[in-house]
């Protein structure tokens, strides 16, 4: 027995031998890897590679006679009409400073902050809060949004010399830096190009499929409703062979189109009535849409308060009620709308009433001067703020479709009420609104006779070709 004992001590002191050595090679083979891979070591691309475009610039040397002036910009430490500040624009930005070695292009992430960023570009966060001091210009940078695109001009040495942001569309906050060391910025207004295009279609099933159909922009087609909305209501009253008349602008930027502005004249033709609209500005600053003879398409009050799928229950003096199952007026119009879709105040005036009343669930009352008042009734919410008390303008949201109250489904119900006697929201007649001044109809006119003549050419040709396809 002892023997045995003696045996099985003898190997497992040999066994104990034999793991010192294998862990002994692996931790000779380990260090000689590591060496190897250390020699043979190549730079990983940085995180942000994929989303960054990466130039060499040539070094340019400044030719003062050949500067570019900026068509406008507001800066601090910055005088634009020296010759230090009008170099020649960049070829790449269209902007005016000029930096040699490389621009980076690093395009917003989501979860990405200024930090993270700069922390990507390689640049420490103590000139992230150089550049955040430098005023309330920069305090934009904190409101970046993924998709937005940061430039990032650095020289040689990879020290950034200046970094650029869109604002707007045509205006770019540029942060530079100075002959003190420091940062600047200037916000740089570039040029805008304004072109005119025309289009025009028919309608075969709804408003939407006939703009998409004639290539106009979503925009515009959007315009075009809110324009001709006060006279059209384009959920119910569409027909087949209704037409369209549209001349808008198109905005391009250094030759290049980057969107659209706003309609210039429409015209629309619904059930053979020929609707017509003119863009003028007066003296005053003050824009508006007006028909051929200068009143104004703005109504006092809007035709529909909500953006609806249907009308599930007209103006009626006897309606049976849906849930009291009995005979009982419906003095307003319920339009059928998914939960949370907002609702507009159809007119200026002041929040008399918002709460619950009844039957009506969550309901808002607006006085509209001494004569008129509209209720939006069976809201699943207010929107913050209103009140009692509170003015509202027209077009301003003031809650949500909702289904509060003695209501089956979601849906606004909507009334007008002229001197406190339940009218026709469908119907009513709105009071007129004013129309140009006398003093300004001259030059309204000037602006409006040769579109005049454009949208009498369309409809002529528009007709005839009517007449020719007629059996």
């Amino acid at each position: 027995m002892s023997q045995a004992i003696r045996i099985s001590h003898l190997h497992s002191r040999r066994l104990k031998r034999v793991l010192q050595w294998i862990g002994i090679c692996l931790f000779v083979f380990g260090i000689g890897g590591y060496a190897l891979l250390e020699a043979l070591h190549v730079p990983p691309l940085p995180r942000d590679a994929d989303e960054s475009v990466r130039m060499k610039q040539p070094e340019v040397t400044p030719n003062l006679s050949d500067k570019v002036p900026v068509a406008s910009a507001q800066g601090i430490k910055v005088n634009l009409n020296t010759a230090e500040e009008t170099q020649p624009a960049n070829s790449i930005t269209g902007l005016v400073t000029e930096v040699s070695g490389q621009e980076d292009q690093v395009v917003v992430r989501r979860g990405d902050s200024l930090s993270s960023i700069f922390s990507r570009q390689g640049i420490s966060p103590a000139v992230l809060d150089r550049i955040m001091r430098t005023g309330k210009t920069t305090q934009t940078l904190k409101r970046i949004m993924p998709g937005d695109v940061i430039k990032f001009r650095k020289d040689s040495a990879g020290i950034l010399q200046a970094l650029e942001y869109d604002l707007e569309q045509f205006k770019t906050l540029e942060v530079y830096t100075d002959s003190d060391g420091g940062f600047s910025t200037r916000i740089i207004e570039h040029p805008v190009e304004r072109k005119t295009r025309v289009v025009q279609g028919e309608i075969q099933d709804s408003l939407f499929q006939a703009t998409g159909k004639a290539g106009v922009p979503t925009k515009i087609a959007y315009q075009m409703a809110d324009i001709f909305g006060w006279d059209i209501d384009f959920m119910r009253d569409l027909r087949q062979g209704d037409a369209f008349f549209i001349l808008y602008e198109e905005l391009y930027k250094y030759g290049k189109r980057v969107g659209v502005g706003s309609i210039i004249a429409a015209a629309f033709v619904n059930r053979g009535h020929l609707h017509q609209a003119f863009r003028f500005t007066d003296d005053k600053g003050y824009t508006d849409y007006y028909d051929e003879t200068g009143r104004t398409l703005r109504k006092s009050f809007l035709r529909t308060p909500v953006e609806y799928k249907r009308i599930s229950s007209y103006f009626s003096l006897k309606r049976k009620h849906p849930v009291l199952n009995r005979i009982r007026a419906h003095k307003g119009v319920d339009y059928a709308a998914p939960s949370g879709t907002p609702v507009k105040a159809t007119g200026d005036g002041t929040v008399v009433f918002a709460g619950r009343n009844g039957g009506y669930g969550r309901v808002i009352r607006i006085q509209h001067g001494q004569t008129y008042t509209t209720v939006y009734a069976h809201l699943s919410a207010f929107r913050r703020g209103i009140r009692k008390g509170r003015h509202v303008r027209q077009g301003q949201i003031i809650g949500y479709v909702g289904m509060s109250g003695l209501a089956t489904g979601p849906h606004l119900h909507y009334e007008f009420r002229v001197n406190g006697v339940h009218r026709n929201p469908l119907t009513v007649k709105f009071p007129k609104s004013r129309p140009i001044s006398s003093q300004a109809m001259q030059q309204f006119n000037l602006i409006s006779r040769p579109l005049l003549a454009r949208i009498k050419q369309w409809e002529q040709s528009r007709q005839l070709l009517t007449a020719q396809n007629t059996p």
